[in-house]
């Protein structure tokens, strides 16, 4: 169906009192959101709507109100919600988020994350006396957390269950990072 004169077909921009404009369109729920940022040109707030309209049809837009959430506060949640786990392995990834993933990334929010943020912590372990083989263990539910919640390393997107399998390592790594 043809879009009406002065009509758009994804969201719609209005003009705030101070004269920039504010985007807002429905999320894949349903959910009327508004834009992070405010536009000082109608045809920049034109432009954010259709990458995110790009991004949605793409399946590859997030929630932005998921990525104010904590690392800690979100990983705790995904160790205790993951029914396939075996007894030990919950206990290894809570003893690996209270050691070596929350002390230096539990407090970031998950949307501010990335892959260089990843490294410097992998660097830090290292430096600090921690073995290769652990750090490997703390780097794997990251990548099964970071996958879940639809944030991706690399450009180059694996299927979850990919990624929270066997095939973790080489998921936003190279060859001398991985164990």
């Amino acid at each position: 169906m043809a879009n009406k004169d002065g009509h758009r077909r994804f969201g719609n921009v209005r003009r705030l009192p101070s004269g920039r404009y504010q985007i807002r369109y429905p999320g894949p729920d349903g959910r009327i959101r508004t834009g992070p940022d405010t536009y000082e040109r109608k045809s920049d707030a034109d432009k954010a709507l259709v990458l995110i309209e790009a991004q949605i049809a793409a399946g590859e837009w997030t929630d932005p109100d998921r990525g104010k959430v904590k690392l800690a506060d979100y990983a705790a949640t995904w160790i205790t919600e993951r029914p396939k786990l075996r007894p030990r392995t919950v206990d290894l990834y809570r003893w690996l988020l209270k050691k070596h993933i929350a002390p230096y990334l539990g407090g970031v929010p998950i949307g501010k994350l990335s892959t260089t943020m990843i490294r410097e912590w992998r660097a830090k372990l290292l430096g600090n006396g921690v073995s290769v083989s652990v750090a490997a263990k703390a780097y794997r539910p990251r990548v099964c957390i970071f996958t879940i919640f639809g944030i991706r390393a690399t450009r180059s997107r694996r299927p979850a269950a990919r990624a929270c399998g066997t095939s973790w390592p080489g998921w936003g790594t190279t060859a001398s990072e991985r164990p």
